[in-house]
């Protein structure tokens, strides 16, 4: 569904091209958008925004200063359905690198095109989906179970958009970053994280995460992947120990 979202604007920036002001029910646009926060809490967002090139993540920010990540956003994902809610946003969203958005706009929700609304909608239930099996695991599974969820999770995500290379795919995430995402301390997610590349499970040096087996991170994590309605088959393939020859061995994409 990410895709066929992307591809789907994609058109639509090329079809207003060829059309009047005045014909046009919605415009999109691409923006560029530098690392660091993209909405604050209490924004109000006129358009909806898509991210297409990048990686960023939702968080809240208590009173006391504490933070919790409560999502992360991969192309295909809404950073913001902005003019769909029409109020003030009750989270932060950050990028980690430097991205690409679309910013989609309409003078009514009612004048999106009707493939974009479903696809929209169908983005809103996946949110939704992810955010229950985030409340399970921070309320159910350990830290290692936790972080290796996470894991498992973007792994999937990730190579359901053809993202993976050699393994391993862009992240970029501190260790405060990944504390923040599980509700751990940052010793204990350092202690986590030692763990999981002792017994082989992964490799990560801050800026590329790479699973050395799928299987057993999932096994450790407890994970399922009905929750993510991934439409490709390969992954779920390789979560049932089959042939992962496909995964691209490539080298990872030098740093532009």
């Amino acid at each position: 569904m990410p895709l066929a979202l992307l591809a789907r604007l994609e058109a639509l920036l090329l079809q207003q091209d060829q059309q009047t002001a005045g014909e046009r029910t919605t415009s999109v646009r691409r923006l560029t958008a530098r690392r660091g926060d993209f909405h604050r809490e209490g924004d109000v967002a006129g358009v909806v925004a898509i991210l297409a090139e990048g990686l960023g993540y939702r968080y809240k920010q208590l009173p006391n200063g504490r933070r919790q990540i409560v999502g992360y956003l991969l192309p295909g994902d809404a950073v913001s359905f902005g003019m769909l809610r029409g109020e003030p946003l009750d989270h932060n969203v950050r990028l980690m690198q430097p991205s690409t958005i679309f910013a989609v706009q309409s003078p009514e929700p009612e004048l999106l095109p009707p493939e974009l609304s479903a696809m929209l909608l169908d983005l809103a239930a996946r949110e939704l989906s992810i955010s229950q099996e985030w409340l399970s695991s921070v309320g159910q599974r350990d830290a290692r179970a936790r972080v290796a969820h996470l894991f498992c999770e973007l792994y999937c995500r990730t190579r359901d958009l053809g993202l993976v290379y050699g393994g391993g795919f862009d992240f970029p995430a501190s260790q405060e970053e990944i504390a923040d995402s599980v509700g751990i301390t940052p010793v204990h997610a350092n202690r986590t994280l030692q763990s999981l590349r002792k017994d082989g499970l992964i490799a990560f040096d801050g800026r590329t995460l790479v699973v050395e087996d799928l299987v057993a991170l999932a096994a450790a994590a407890m994970f399922q992947p009905d929750y993510l309605h991934l439409r490709g088959a390969q992954v779920l393939k390789e979560l049932k120990g089959g042939d992962a020859s496909t995964v691209s061995r490539a080298p990872f994409p030098a740093a532009s």
